[in-house]
């Protein structure tokens, strides 16, 4: 998709993933799989509204996510704002694959 489509959805995407529907999409799984992240530094691409990020700060990571949509990022920092450990929050596309 692009940074104009990502945009125009954020507003649903953010009530899919903070409604009935966030639970499933497993984060506690890959923060197990992940393991200890105290003290490391860690990238969260295409991180949406930040969710990840702002669960690996809680577990004393210094996170930052990436996005290509700045209006999911602006949520992910309104998200961001409540708690003292703070994510930083870049918009950028990341590279695709071919």
């Amino acid at each position: 998709m692009t940074t104009a489509a990502w945009d125009e959805i954020a507003d649903w995407y953010d009530s899919m993933r903070s409604g009935e529907w966030g639970p499933i999409q497993n984060e506690q799984s890959l923060l197990d799989l992940i393991g200890n992240v105290s003290g490391e530094s860690v990238c969260d691409l295409a991180c949406g509204q930040g969710v990840m990020a702002r669960l690996l700060t809680e577990r004393g990571a210094k996170a930052t996510g990436v996005d290509i949509s700045e209006k999911l990022l602006e949520i992910a920092r309104l998200y961001g704002s409540e708690s003292p450990l703070g994510a930083t929050y870049i918009q950028d596309n990341t590279p695709q694959s071919e």
